[in-house]
């Protein structure tokens, strides 16, 4: 025979229980833990991978805006050589204005010299 070992206290085994029933709890929390952890994570990597989607498409449009700005500033330059080629284009206008005006006097004159000279050879011959 076995002799009797001594029993622990019930209120010790009770104690005991508890320990292990809160262990069990904790051990279940840890796990809830770990399962909303790993959510968590898979749900950042996401938001991370959006984030790098995001900044793929901000620097596409920088590079669009980019773009587009050197098309405004070549249209501008274009503008600006057009109005100095029509500022010429009318001071060449203006000029030649002043040509034919010098032209059409000297015509005139040119013509009255020649009626002039044309009375004078009529007098030259009735003489």
């Amino acid at each position: 025979m076995v002799p009797d070992q001594p029993q622990p206290p019930e209120n010790l085994m009770n104690h005991m229980a508890q320990i292990v029933q809160m262990n069990d709890k904790m051990i279940e929390g840890m796990i809830q833990l770990q399962g909303g952890m790993q959510s968590l994570a898979t749900i950042s990597l996401s938001q991370c991978q959006n984030l790098e989607k995001l900044l793929n498409i901000a620097t596409q449009q920088q590079d669009s805006l980019q773009q587009f700005i050197g098309i405004l500033r070549e249209q501008a330059l274009a503008i600006t050589e057009l109005s100095r080629s029509l500022r010429e284009s009318l001071d060449s206008s203006r000029q030649l204005a002043r040509t034919i005006d010098a032209s059409a006097a000297l015509a005139k004159a040119n013509q009255i010299t020649i009626k002039a000279l044309l009375e004078e050879l009529k007098q030259a011959k009735l003489n």
